[in-house]
């Protein structure tokens, strides 16, 4: 019998392709981290993982509500947060676009 692979479970949980069908994804070929079932089923890293960022919010010096990407702090001034579309790059450090302001209207 072939084991089946599987991603762990938590790095499901907190993708940015949640809602995305993922089962077509070469998940025998990605890197082992764990197994199950003495053997049967294979736990891998899925290296197709992307970071769900969510956009927060903060106060600026002035007291004025504003948007920004918790990961790379981009801000988006006072908008609504369902209207952001924003890829954050997680491959640079945190925090690399600190006091960048980009409008979203």
């Amino acid at each position: 019998m072939t084991a089946k692979h599987t991603p762990k479970g938590g790095m499901c949980q907190f993708c940015a392709h949640v809602n995305n069908d993922c089962s077509k994804l070469p998940f025998e070929d990605m890197p082992k981290i764990g197994s199950h079932d003495n053997g049967q089923t294979i736990v891998v890293r899925c290296t197709d993982y992307q970071k769900f960022i969510q956009p927060t919010w903060g106060v600026d010096g002035n007291g004025k509500r504003h948007y920004l990407c918790e990961y790379c702090e981009l801000i988006f001034g006072d908008v609504d947060p369902d209207t952001i579309k924003h890829d954050c790059d997680t491959s640079k450090p945190r925090y690399h676009n600190r006091d960048k302001y980009h409008d979203v209207r």
